[in-house]
């Protein structure tokens, strides 16, 4: 049904926990195939330890970081299935996922299917042979995680023949996963929000990885040459952005606020628009709040409200 692929970190320090659990939990995923790319240090054991394949070669940007097209290429070729998913590799993913897939498959012929994630501090090694490792999981993401806001986006599922040219993109580095969500979108695929029904965890970490840490991942020279080759914000998708949304089971057409005013946003033409759409959020959030529903910003961010 599915191929996840994935380029890891290096398997130093904490970073190999997490990657070791996050592989883990994609292998015991129903009908997929896991592929890890790259030839860092402990990729290789961990893919057999976990019985994903392994493929070491792989385009790299000048600093040494892989590079997202040749990736994608390689992991067409080498699927076992039609429908790929490309994820960050210390994101926790669970059979929710793989019961999406066919809703959004049924639904349209191209497609992008992404969501929110739920950042959770995960102590520990997961053992996915342990009845009921998902099920705590999902406990402790529900009461103790944070849902991140709508500009980051860990994982894609798509059809194999989405996704045309792409330019050199570096995996990990800012604007990759936004620019995703335009480039699918431009190639003519439904763009489908799976949050409300597809539960992602991020295992929250450091940035050690890079000998920069967090400025560097996303200010140093890898960052800044994703944003030029990606070009303006225009090009910038959040889940916020989505066409419709997997909601019970079902696809439904995205009619939010944060969509149209984002939409407005982008358009000269619509700017009147937005400031209507502005005024109603205004004008609706005592209400909204007192219903308990999301408060949606004109940014497309969206939380929870006591």
């Amino acid at each position: 049904m599915l191929t996840i692929f994935a380029a890891p970190k290096p398997f130093t320090g904490d970073v190999a926990r997490i990657q070791a659990n996050a592989l883990r939990s994609w292998t015991a995923l129903p009908d997929t195939d896991v592929i890890v790319f790259g030839d860092e240090p402990g990729i290789g054991a961990a893919a057999h330890a976990t019985g994903a394949r392994h493929v070491a070669e792989v385009g790299r940007s000048p600093e040494g970081t892989p590079l997202f097209d040749g990736m994608l290429a390689q992991a067409k070729a080498l699927a076992r299935h039609d429908v790929l998913c490309f994820v960050n590799a210390d994101v926790l993913l669970f059979p929710d996922l793989t019961a999406a897939v066919p809703i959004a498959r049924h639904a349209f012929e191209r497609f992008l299917l992404f969501g929110r994630r739920t950042n959770l501090d995960v102590a520990g090694e997961i053992d996915v042979s342990e009845s009921g490792w998902a099920g705590r999981l999902r406990e402790q993401a529900q009461s103790k995680g944070v849902e991140s806001s709508p500009e980051w986006i860990d994982y894609f599922v798509f059809p194999r023949g989405l996704f045309g040219e792409i330019p050199p993109l570096v995996v990990g580095r800012a604007g990759i996963d936004n620019w995703l969500l335009w480039k699918a979108r431009s190639e003519g695929a439904a763009l489908v929000d799976a949050s409300r029904n597809v539960l992602v965890v991020h295992q929250n970490h450091d940035y050690a990885h890079h000998a920069d840490g967090e400025r560097g991942v996303w200010k140093g020279a890898e960052a800044q040459r994703n944003l030029r080759l990606i070009g303006g914000p225009e090009r910038r998708y959040y889940v916020t952005d989505a066409t419709h949304r997997l909601v019970d089971g079902r696809v439904v057409a995205n009619w939010s606020p944060s969509r149209l005013a984002r939409g407005a946003s982008r358009s000269p033409r619509l700017r009147p628009a937005q400031r209507a759409i502005r005024y109603v959020l205004a004008a609706t959030y005592p209400l909204r709040r007192r219903l308990g529903l999301r408060r949606h910003s004109f940014s497309g961010t969206s939380s929870k409200r006591p």
